[in-house]
């Protein structure tokens, strides 16, 4: 007779037969298991996918029925598309006739509006809404498809994740059984950690721990069942890091890594334990605080922004930061987590356009949002269009007291909002990637009214402002020997001024650069010198020619004993380190007499002149250079132009 397999040998005692019951017990509840972490992982997935789908085509509607001319609604949509996740845009009127369309003259061909994700078995999801005009009267529809493909992926991949750690578990569990029960429940223990480590992925950011967006919003809405029950308000804060992207440019992924992980250590540690901290993506985090009203919510924000204030320490460099908070309450500005997360979106660029703190949302902020929007997908074609002009402000020269140099300010004049200034659009272009255009267009243009006024016997120095982003392009150094090689121009006419914080960053591809500038004879400023924690030892070691003094110090130390002392100590180390000093913010007579008694070798502000356009420089090159007088009794701007 064949002897009994251990299988049949097993189940004939007690115990053997107890341990069968588990393995089966296991066998069901597993899958079970798994198929309810998947569930709530793959609606997480779906409800991020539509939520962002159609915020973004309401605020894609509310653009569209500004302008309906097909040429500009071509335009936009092209723009928008080239995020990747639209595939099929179409706008018809209200006479069902196609305006523009990714896909010929018919726009309703086998378009069927989803509500759900995967709703009609195909691979995009299709969205319908109206487009309304200023006045709210109806000039069409807005029919959009976005790519399930990528959502559909993530779903896919974890899946298959869980799949093979449910057969492997099973699996495991038979041999183990078999084997002997004693390692069992280390093998279940240990399938719990893995189901709930990949629930943890699903819903937390994998670099700081905190929940990510698809939890925010599950956060939201049980704030708001919480709110409406008890009837108490609740807010939700947006917040943005002010210097993030030029130190992760400059300094590298490494060291923003560590900032945005420190960021979440002290936000955790600014706010209760009742509270909810999320990271959204990039350097944007989410606060969501129960039962505060607007008083609560500001007081914590300023609580935030001074914790935010410290410096961060990054290997042996301290790095200022600073952040940009929007803040919207529930029920007051939002009865749902889409328009919650919209409306204090929209506060905190006001906040950052402000210059950081923070904002507390207002409806009068939509319309400075949308228009944001609009002058985002209009700025590139305004660099084009040749619509950027160039100011110039002049540097006076102490010991002279001639003009002997000018500062070059780029402005936009827009053909309907008329001229608008950098402060305005400088961000936007750094964040659409058309700054080093912007760049170069501002340099060719200084470049050929230095070339006109050397024509004329006035030979000065010009000066444009680089953007750290600028350090990121291998090749802008010879993009800027080009251009003044058709200008024929004097690389040594050329300052290129960096700010601090940026050239204070070694990293190989700044340091490539100066390099590769010095060698070409372009000089290098230091601009906001004061402003960036410098280190002495880097800063004799780099190609830099002059440092210009913050305006924040020059402004005030004709009454702030320490700004003063701060300002006469930065000239004394400059000329012993040879460099030239540039003080910026000059606004009387009497920081001229301070500045030249401290021996200051240039100065510049509005007390001198100021940034004046092309026709008025030359104006003021033409007549008479010399535009100060020390120990003038004049508190009047020196030159006030044509």
């Amino acid at each position: 007779m064949a002897k009994p397999t251990g299988i049949a040998r097993l189940s004939r005692g007690l115990i053997g037969r107890l341990m069968m019951v588990v393995v089966a017990i296991h066998t069901i509840l597993v899958p079970l298991l798994f198929i309810g972490v998947l569930y709530i992982v793959k609606q997480g997935y779906e409800s991020l996918f539509i939520n962002q789908a159609r915020s973004e085509s309401h605020m894609l509607a509310v653009l569209a029925g500004r302008d309906m001319r097909p040429a500009r609604l071509q335009t936009l949509f092209e723009e928008v598309a080239l995020s990747g996740s639209v595939v099929f845009w179409a706008v018809t009127d209200t006479s069902g006739q196609t305006i523009v369309s990714t896909h010929g003259s018919d726009a309703r061909t086998n378009f069927k509006e989803d509500f759900f994700f995967g709703e009609h078995g195909d691979t995009v999801y299709y969205v319908s809404v109206p487009v309304n005009d200023d006045a709210g009267i109806l000039r069409g529809v807005l029919r959009l498809g976005y790519d399930e493909t990528p959502t559909r992926e993530q779903i896919d991949n974890t899946y298959h994740r869980g799949f093979y750690l449910a057969i492997g578990y099973i699996s495991l569990t038979l041999f183990l059984t078999i084997s002997g029960g004693r390692i069992l429940n280390l093998m279940r223990k240990e399938l719990v950690t893995q189901a709930n480590a990949l629930e943890h992925q699903a819903l937390h950011d994998t670099l700081t721990g905190l929940p990510n967006r698809a939890l925010l919003h599950d956060r939201l809405k049980q704030s708001i069942l919480a709110s409406q029950r008890e009837h108490a308000p609740f807010a939700l804060f947006l917040m943005d890091l002010d210097r993030f992207k030029e130190v992760n440019d400059t300094l590298g992924h490494q060291a923003g890594d560590v900032i945005l992980q420190q960021t979440a250590v002290r936000l955790r540690e600014a706010v209760r334990e009742s509270d909810t901290v999320a990271r959204l993506g990039g350097d944007e985090f989410a606060v969501v605080l129960p039962k505060v009203d607007v008083d609560g919510a500001v007081l914590i924000a300023e609580k935030i922004l001074i914790t935010l204030q410290a410096p961060f320490v990054v290997e042996t460099r301290t790095l200022p930061i600073g952040a940009s908070i929007g803040i919207a309450l529930f029920p007051g500005h939002g009865e749902d987590a889409a328009s919650l997360l919209s409306r204090a979106d929209v506060a905190m660029y006001a906040a950052k356009h402000a210059g950081g703190g923070l904002t507390v949302y207002d409806p009068d902020l939509d319309r400075h949002s949308m228009d944001r929007l609009t002058l985002t997908a209009e700025l590139r074609q305004g660099i084009d269009r040749d619509e950027i002009e160039v100011y110039y402000q002049p540097k006076a020269d102490l010991h002279t007291g001639e003009v002997c140099g000018v500062e070059a300010l780029a402005r936009w004049r827009h053909p309907q909002l008329g001229l608008i200034l950098p402060e305005e659009f400088i961000p936007l272009a750094e964040r659409a990637g058309v700054i080093n255009a912007l760049t170069l267009r501002v340099i060719e243009e200084s470049a050929r009214q230095c070339a006109h006024w050397s024509s004329g016997g006035t030979r000065i120095s010009v000066a444009v402002n680089l953007s750290p982003l600028s350090l990121l392009d291998a090749k802008f150094a010879e993009k800027i020997a080009e251009i003044l090689r058709n200008c024929d121009v004097s690389a040594r006419a050329l300052i290129l001024e960096v700010t601090e914080g940026a050239i204070m960053a070694d990293t190989p591809q700044a340091q490539e650069l100066f390099a590769h500038l010095d060698a070409i004879g372009v000089r290098i400023s230091i601009d906001d010198f004061g402003t960036g924690y410098s280190s002495l030892a880097r800063l004799k070691k780099l190609p830099v020619s002059e440092v210009k003094i913050d305006k924040s110090f020059v402004i005030d130390m004709l009454t702030d004993d320490n700004d003063a002392a701060i300002v006469r100590a930065t000239i004394d180390l400059a000329h012993n380190l040879g460099l030239k000093v540039v003080a910026e913010g000059v606004e009387t007579q009497g920081h001229l007499e301070m500045l030249a008694a401290f021996g200051c070798d240039m100065a510049q502000g509005y007390h001198i002149s100021r940034p004046l356009p092309t026709l008025e420089i030359r104006h003021l090159l033409a007549i008479n250079r010399k535009v100060i007088t020390i120990g003038a009794n004049e508190d009047r701007p020196l030159f006030s132009g044509l």
